[in-house]
């Protein structure tokens, strides 16, 4: 008899179960379904169940919308042209997912960034580790080129919503801030890195 007794209490328990479950994705499913004649009648009701833990949202995706992109740019010699350090690398990603031109990258981006931070809280960036690493990468490129001296720039580039892509005012609001860093010697740059060490 306790056997039947124990079997009922399963039946009843995954009964209760799957209805409860039932209950709540059809709520659910009227939650996100569009407004209609039945999700009109239950509105508040459905807002009341789903509102403490199942609101929807997109902030998991998107907690902050991107606004603005930075760059570093690089010159071996004063008169050259500005050399974008991380575009080609993207491309070079985007080709090949398989390197680790990714994670080099987002490296970069991350001193980039707290390069930019820094500065904006009015922080000595000379002194900071980020600038020693990323003037060492620069002097490294400009190795290439024969020259004893190298200079870069964060550039922080503002995104245009598609729909004010055509207003002329935004260029105006929307112009590029440029934090210059001065000119280092090859020699000063790794000096400092030993120093620092």
């Amino acid at each position: 008899m306790s056997l039947i007794m124990e079997n009922i209490k399963r039946h009843i328990i995954k009964i209760l179960a799957l209805s409860t479950l039932a209950i709540h994705l059809t709520i659910h499913l009227l939650y996100l379904a569009p407004i209609n004649p039945i999700t009109k009648n239950y509105q508040s009701k459905i807002e009341k169940y789903m509102d403490p833990l199942f609101t929807q949202n997109w902030h998991l995706f998107a907690p902050e919308p991107a606004i603005a992109s930075l760059k570093i740019n690089y010159r071996c010699h004063p008169n050259d042209e500005w050399t974008d350090l991380i575009t080609p690398l993207f491309k070079k990603h985007k080709s090949t997912l398989i390197t680790a031109v990714g994670k080099e990258t987002y490296v970069y981006q991350h001193l980039a960034r707290q390069i930019y931070n820094q500065d904006s809280r009015k922080e000595n960036i000379l002194n900071s580790p980020d600038y020693v690493v990323l003037s060492k990468v620069i002097t490294d490129q400009c190795k290439n080129q024969i020259a004893n001296q190298s200079e870069f720039q964060i550039v922080r580039e503002f995104t245009v919503n598609f729909s004010e892509r055509n207003n002329p005012q935004l260029g105006q609001l929307h112009k590029p801030h440029i934090i210059q860093l001065p000119t280092q010697q090859s020699e000063e740059i790794y000096g400092s890195y030993s120093k620092n060490k």
